[in-house]
């Protein structure tokens, strides 16, 4: 009856454990949730992010990350246990059964966590992605860039607010969503460059970067 009890808690606790960021990660962005407003009325007072996070969703991440490492100790202990109860037994059949029921308790508790993480991650990431994209299978709704919200803030598909201001810092006027390429690279003419038709590779001697431009794979950030 207790391992059947620990057997059902480890399931609980494991859809649980994915259930609070994918929910979060499910929300609007992260402004909705008025953070970024609150640290730039604080003129910056207040740190932007929590444990390296500055969203709600990315901290409620990192104490899952936390929770799920604490359910490996449990069963590295409960292993222990009982091996030690096993060595312990000396041929006596009780211990030796106790051993075993403690065996497969752990290993269908850690089995049930894992699957819960990889069934409901794969789910909740596929409802997530069809939530946050447009019905012409665009990117996701731009946030505006108005004061208060801090610079470097997420506004669109690798888009970002551009106050003119170290990143982090609260922006006192309205500032420009831009891509990543030019937030990263305006000192070396970033652009977003189509190079679909190039063979891949960007035009003259520019350098290469990828995952920094809106839309396809195709569209990459070239720069000096």
């Amino acid at each position: 009856m207790l391992f059947s009890r620990f057997r059902a808690s480890a399931a609980i606790i494991g859809i649980a454990l994915v259930l609070m960021p994918a929910l979060a990660t499910a929300q609007e962005k992260p402004d909705e949730y008025g953070l970024e407003t609150a640290v730039g009325q604080t003129g910056g007072l207040l740190r932007p992010t929590v444990a390296g996070q500055s969203t709600v969703e990315g901290v409620i991440g990192e104490i899952v990350k936390a929770l799920l490492g604490f359910t490996g100790i449990i069963f590295f202990g409960l292993m222990l246990y009982a091996g030690f109860t096993w060595m312990r037994a000396f041929g006596n059949t009780e211990y030796v059964e106790r051993a075993k029921s403690i065996l497969e308790a752990a290993v269908i508790g850690l089995l049930l966590v894992l699957a819960a993480y990889a069934i409901a991650t794969f789910v909740f990431e596929s409802l997530t992605k069809g939530a946050g994209s447009t019905a012409g299978g665009g990117t996701s709704t731009a946030l505006a860039c108005t004061a208060g919200r801090v610079d470097g803030a997420e506004c669109g598909d690798n888009k970002v607010c551009d106050c003119g201001l170290e990143q982090g810092a609260a922006c006192t006027s309205a500032g420009t969503c831009v891509d990543l390429c030019q937030y990263n690279f305006s000192d070396k003419n970033g652009v977003c460059t189509d190079v679909s038709g190039s063979g891949g590779a960007c035009p003259g001697s520019k350098i290469k970067e990828t995952g920094l431009c809106p839309g396809s794979a195709n569209n990459v950030c070239c720069h000096d």
